[in-house]
């Protein structure tokens, strides 16, 4: 197992939140902008919330704004964007 798999592996289990960068006050808030095509600022991101949003493409996610999608992510995207978190977090460490 790489140290990306243990990362995302660890991401998939976690019941913190990923905290990327502040934007929403509430999950409430969050939950109602994944629903609009808006851009909003980077989140705390709970690992379940990936399946509420969408991406236009694989970004550099952070501290660049989020691009949702009207549509949720399948288990493959999702899979996707864990692995982009990894490897930036690696990049940075």
């Amino acid at each position: 197992m790489t140290d990306v798999e243990a990362f995302v592996g660890h991401l998939r289990i976690t019941t913190g939140r990923i905290n990327l960068e502040k934007i929403m006050d509430s999950e409430t808030q969050w939950r109602m902008a994944s629903y609009t095509s808006r851009p909003v600022p980077a989140a705390y991101l709970n690992v379940t919330d990936l399946t509420f949003i969408g991406w236009r493409g694989l970004r550099e996610i952070a501290p660049a704004p989020l691009y949702l999608v009207r549509k949720p992510l399948n288990g493959e995207m999702i899979e996707k964007v864990l692995l982009h978190f990894a490897k930036q977090a690696q990049a940075s460490a």
